[in-house]
């Protein structure tokens, strides 16, 4: 490595493409690893896997393929895979997996969120064997704090929804005021006056 490559390394990038074109890295390699980069369907194929504790070679028997193609699925284009394959995936590995065609909303994005959650959350109660009361009193106290933080959390959420409510009713309140006052003196005031009522009007409606 140069001198000035290495510099370049302890430079501030905003992204591994910025830094690759930094230290003249070829243009085909850097698409090459922002392929690999934009792969999600493909990893997470891989970590369904090794969540299960489960080689490639494992996971070809459940799959009755070879390693290679095992391989070739977890390293491949997500545009080459097919629903068939990602069925087979979660179901050899006992395991939920959920897809969505196109920009994910921030509902869907929860949704998701919840379902890993739950995911954990099982795994957590299977430690208990009902041998050691420890280890039960400790998931217990765990899930109850994990309750209350959640329902803490969503009651905020619900109050700041409320507030939100209310602002917007207060501001349609006050433009409708100021808009009946315009119209009741439309007859005996200045142009200027109205001028700056409907300004006011206009204000409060974009606010």
């Amino acid at each position: 490595m140069t001198t000035e490559n290495a510099k370049l390394l302890k430079k501030s990038h905003h992204s591994v493409k910025e830094m690759l074109e930094d230290i003249g890295v070829d243009p085909d390699v850097i698409d090459t690893v922002e392929e690999v980069r934009r792969q999600n369907v493909t990893n997470t194929l891989a970590k369904i896997r090794l969540s299960k504790g489960l080689t490639q070679n494992e996971m070809a028997k459940l799959l009755k393929c070879t390693q290679g193609r095992i391989s070739k699925l977890e390293t491949g284009k997500d545009a080459d895979l097919r629903l068939k394959d990602l069925s087979d995936y979660a179901e050899a590995a006992h395991g939920a997996l959920s897809v969505t065609i196109g920009p994910r909303t921030c509902a869907e994005a929860i949704k998701h969120h919840l379902l890993s959650v739950k995911q954990f959350i099982d795994k957590l109660v299977a430690l208990d064997d009902g041998k050691d009361a420890t280890i039960s009193d400790g998931i217990r106290r765990f899930l109850d704090r994990l309750l209350w933080d959640t329902a803490e959390l969503i009651g905020r959420s619900k109050l700041a929804l409320k507030k939100a409510d209310a602002q917007k009713a207060s501001r349609q309140a006050e433009i409708e005021i100021i808009s009946s006052s315009g119209s009741l003196t439309s007859t005996g005031t200045s142009s200027d006056s109205l001028t700056a009522t409907k300004g006011k009007i206009q204000e409060l409606a974009n606010a």
